[in-house]
């Protein structure tokens, strides 16, 4: 594959300098926006006209330490932002306004707020933030509020505790609208890496799954989730590792490994590979699958590359992707939910110039393919419901036997195909049928964690906060 300047990388890119920090947004009109920090560390927005961006306007006079934008299939921009005066503020634009509330407000001043993202599907929208602790031995939160346009329903997911060093990574949400959560820890002397996901049929957090663990940290991980040839779902994840010895140089190496829940835990660990080792350090790591599947990264003002043909199994030698001596070439996020062959949130790399023309649609070509592949579709659903009936046969069997022990792994194999027929359905019913949101279940998964469940209904903020409405006339 010939990945050009305007290649499709994925959700999750990790920003080191917030004011570098770029949202493209695309409503179901074509029309764009164009969210970014502005030198006074306010968020400034413009958007397309007459083929050509406008003069950027702040949304308020709020001094941001970080933030994130995307837009809803009913083209509601949705903004979650970070003060330096630790409050965490949600805006939507509705009816030619600005509209925003204070979410959040951190009192104390051990705490702070370390991750925040803002993401949205075809049917339903995210928001996800992480309150950690500099106190050893105090309490660290994982937010998540969800909701299908009506009411939001969340609240608190996971507790940890603040001397496990947990880190949220990255968050991605597929085609078939499942989000996928990336995250690591330190369990005494092991770093551990985990992912889960929450589904948009059951609306239910899966439980985390430990996928690797070692001596050295867990950094930068990020992330890209596909469907594969037999139809179950790909986790293609990468992270950063630091060596570092007293009186040596640090060396740094970026690791690959594909995570599937069919895999047993000795098969998906066959997956590990190291893509890159040496003395200079990696950044803004980026996974992605558009033909073929690729990782990208930040070192010393040039981007590098390196790619896989086989799924991730072998990888070719890594080459340079792009200069950015000349500041004008940056990671930026773009969020489209024109086609539903891809994923709502796409994070590409290129010039402030070519957000103008980035691609919403596949080419006519894929899209043909896409839906020529459809009666294929149609099959795997079919072999997987023969698959079930002989699952259901051989229970039968292990009833009659009194095998206790056959039956748990059918019953595994058994869910697990259900599961599958779940997500193949998941296209044909969003948006299609309302939504009713029940309370999100919480999954406990380490015996550091506490789950605490939600309150029924969540009003999102009760003090509303200023902005310029007389600046704002797209």
């Amino acid at each position: 594959m010939n990945i050009n300047s305007t290649m499709l990388n994925r959700m999750g890119v990790f920003m080191e300098d917030q004011q570098g920090k770029y949202y493209i947004l695309e409503e179901t009109t074509g029309k764009r926006w164009h969210f970014k920090l502005s030198c006074e560390r306010c968020v400034s927005y413009s958007y397309v006209k007459d083929g050509a961006w406008t003069k950027p306007v702040n949304i308020d006079m709020q001094k941001i330490k970080n933030f994130s934008a995307a837009i809803d299939a009913g083209d509601k921009i949705h903004l979650l932002a970070y003060t330096f005066s630790r409050q965490l503020l949600y805006y939507t634009w509705e009816s030619d306004a600005w509209k925003g509330v204070i979410l959040e407000k951190i009192v104390s001043r051990f705490q702070d707020i370390s991750y925040l993202n803002v993401l949205t599907s075809h049917s339903l929208t995210h928001i996800l933030y992480y309150i950690s602790n500099s106190l050893k031995k105090a309490t660290e939160h994982l937010i998540h509020f969800v909701s299908d346009g009506k009411g939001w329903e969340g609240g608190k997911v996971w507790n940890f505790a603040s001397d496990t060093s947990a880190v949220i990574f990255a968050g991605f949400v597929d085609e078939d609208d499942a989000l996928h959560l990336s995250y690591g820890n330190q369990y005494k002397s092991e770093s551990r890496l985990y992912v889960c996901n929450f589904s948009p049929l059951t609306l239910k957090w899966s439980s985390p799954i430990n996928i690797h663990k070692g001596l050295l940290k867990h950094k930068d991980a990020n992330m890209f989730a596909d469907k594969n040839t037999s139809g179950s779902t790909d986790i293609h994840i990468i992270w950063k590792e630091e060596k570092k010895q007293e009186n040596t140089v640090a060396s740094f190496s970026i690791n690959y490994m594909r995570y599937n829940e069919t895999l047993s835990t000795e098969e998906y660990s066959k997956t590990h590979r190291v893509l890159f080792d040496g003395e200079s350090e990696p950044k803004l790591l980026v996974v992605n699958k558009i033909k073929t599947l690729a990782c990208l990264w930040l070192s010393n003002e040039n981007v590098y590359c390196i790619e896989s043909s086989d799924n991730g199994s072998t990888w070719s030698s890594f080459r340079e992707f792009a200069k950015t001596q000349n500041k004008n070439c940056f990671f930026y996020y773009f969020t489209s939910l024109v086609n539903a062959l891809n994923p709502p949130t796409q994070v590409l790399w290129g010039s402030e110039a070519s957000m103008l023309s980035i691609p919403s649609v596949r080419s006519s070509t894929e899209t043909k393919q896409a839906l020529q592949a459809e009666p294929d579709r149609i099959k795997q659903l079919e072999s997987r419901l023969d698959e079930v009936v002989l699952l259901v046969n051989e229970m039968q069997e292990g009833i009659k036997d009194n095998n206790k022990h056959q039956m748990e792994i059918l019953l595994k194999r058994l869910l697990i195909e259900f599961d599958e027929m779940q997500r193949r359905q998941a296209k044909s019913y969003k948006g299609k049928h309302g939504i009713k949101l029940p309370s999100p279940k919480i999954v406990p998964h380490t015996k550091h964690e506490h789950p605490e469940t939600p309150g029924d209904k969540i009003t999102l903020g009760k003090t509303k906060i200023l902005v310029n409405p007389e600046e704002d006339e797209p």
